[in-house]
């Protein structure tokens, strides 16, 4: 299951500004120090191929109508570049193929000023008609992700400006213009192509498609006439390898057949670790492990019982299981989000004796029988230590437990109240930035109440509704803190568990890569050190 702005309220939260950014930045310098960016005094070669394992093959690199698992993106961003760009240690915008933009002062216009003298990997220019032409295509097919629902027009003001006409406001959409929208491909390879350019893929980013083995292999070259070539040395080619199984992937990297190994499972991390011929990369929180309960029928409708649901639970002791060793636990809609609201953790505590004495107070002074399903296989690790493991917390608190397989089909079904009362379950890309957590929050404000037609609100549905026409990242931040605040007297429907890494390897001579803090890591300007 994978995405941009603090006058906080001092009486409210006790963390100031300065010290969020500060302990964010603490924690991302943490994440990143196995980069491998220096050449300490050797040769760069950028000749040849670089291999990058991965278990997601690509569906499609037609942005407006592909929705690409994991590191899609990556690939996306190698053959369009993007409208703008993400920084990797602080989560700001910054330029990339807009040079500069600006909001009109009712919030209903954002004008762009583009890029000069950039050229597409047909020869045919990047300027306002280009952009205009792809994000009124990628609205008309659909907006499978409703990125831009609120978008009306987009119109090109002269030859390299363009505005976003808005019929209310959205404060997401600069972020939304760093991932599938902001992807702009050739508008003449568009048109000749049709349903065709998602296997012939045409952009302005550093890499242009040469040829693919559908679901098994994925190959670029390295264009001369990308705009920023002169900035960042990269490899010749790079080529992407769809492995079946994580067992492949860790014996190919071994062997040196790959030089970069991608999203494997966290017990991969020691084993290879231990080879002097690799570094290891771990991204924080990419996974994420969550239960789901409806808050619609008995026993969940009781807030006394879900706060027993959370606090029997306990967390670190899953997170050290399940993932070997290499994730924590996480109490907060949104692992990102606690650096801003420290002094609120942990929102729920692993107190079993309050949990009991709440399934008593909920009406269950003998305790109560519960059926949940459980994905068991989504992410690698030890998971089938999850089943166990909860089952013991909540027996210990008057809860008896009984867990069935939930497959994608089910999840589904789940998550629209046509199946049981609780799923355990896992997503994949948890986003960390200040912009990416908006999106999270907006993205499952259901978490916060019911799923019924109504949306039940539980307290937070006033902040989460303030999301779009908030534009400054204090004003984010002190939703955020108002929301965990809330969430933390009534919970909703979604359970925190844990987070584990996305964990990557490289083969030792491979260099320009860097781990970021807030996605996949960087590999668009790999080189060799030689």
């Amino acid at each position: 299951m994978p995405g941009i702005r603090f006058d906080v309220r001092s009486a409210r939260v006790r963390l100031p500004v300065v010290a969020a950014i500060a302990a964010l930045a603490a924690m991302i310098s943490a994440c990143t120090s196995g980069s491998a960016s220096g050449t300490a005094g050797r040769q760069i070669n950028t000749s040849g191929e670089i291999t990058i394992g991965t278990p997601n093959p690509p569906l499609g690199f037609n942005p407006a109508t592909s929705a690409n698992p994991g590191q899609g993106y990556a690939e996306y961003e190698a053959v369009f570049g993007q409208l703008i760009a993400v920084n990797p240690k602080t989560g700001d915008f910054e330029p990339d193929l807009a040079t500069s933009w600006a909001w009109s002062a009712n919030h209903l216009a954002l004008y762009l000023t583009l890029r000069h003298g950039v050229k597409f990997q047909d020869g045919t220019p990047f300027n306002a008609s280009a952009v205009a032409y792809y994000e009124n295509y990628y609205i008309r097919q659909g907006d499978f992700a409703s990125v831009l629902s609120a978008v009306t027009s987009v119109k090109p003001i002269g030859t390299y400006d363009v505005v976003f006409n808005l019929k209310t406001e959205d404060s997401t959409l600069l972020g939304d213009l760093t991932i599938d929208p902001g992807f702009v491909p050739s508008e003449k390879a568009l048109k000749a192509e049709g349903s065709s350019f998602a296997s012939h893929p045409v952009g302005a980013g550093p890499y242009r498609f040469v040829s693919e083995e559908t679901g098994y292999d994925y190959v670029f070259q390295r264009w001369s006439g990308y705009w920023n070539n002169a900035h960042e040395p990269r490899v010749q080619a790079l080529r992407w390898e769809v492995f079946p199984t994580d067992t492949a992937e860790v014996d190919a990297i071994q062997s040196g057949a790959i030089n970069v190994a991608t999203f494997l499972d966290p017990q991969d991390y020691k084993v290879l670790s231990a080879n002097s011929s690799l570094t290891g990369s771990t991204a924080p929180n990419v996974d994420a492990w969550f239960g789901f309960e409806d808050t619609n029928d008995p026993p969940f409708n009781s807030t006394r019982f879900r706060l027993a649901w959370e606090e029997a639970i306990d967390r670190q002791a899953l997170a050290q299981v399940v993932t070997v060793g290499t994730g924590r636990a996480f109490t907060v809609s949104s692992p990102g989000v606690e650096p801003y609201v420290r002094n609120l953790l942990p929102i729920w505590p692993y107190d079993p004796a309050s949990a009991r004495a709440l399934v008593k107070a909920a009406g269950y002074p003998h305790g109560i029988n519960v059926t949940c399903y459980a994905e068991i296989e989504s992410m690698g690790g030890n998971y089938q230590a999850i089943d166990p493991l909860l089952i013991a917390d909540y027996k210990a608190v008057g809860i008896n437990l009984t867990l069935l397989p939930l497959t994608p089909t089910g999840l589904g079904l789940m998550l629209q109240g046509k199946l049981g009362a609780c799923a355990f379950y896992s997503s994949d890309a948890v986003d960390t930035s200040v912009w990416g957590l908006e999106n999270t929050y907006e993205n499952t404000s259901w978490s916060m109440g019911g799923l019924d037609p109504a949306h039940a609100d539980y307290g937070t549905d006033v902040y989460v509704d303030q999301f779009k026409n908030t534009f400054t990242n204090a004003g984010l931040v002190r939703l955020y803190y108002d929301i965990e605040e809330q969430h933390k007297k009534v919970p909703g429907s979604l359970t925190p568990l844990f987070t584990a890494p996305e964990i990557n390897f490289y083969q030792r001579d491979i260099r320009g890569w860097y781990s970021n803090a807030f996605n996949d890591d960087h590999w668009y300007s790999m080189y060799r050190a030689s």
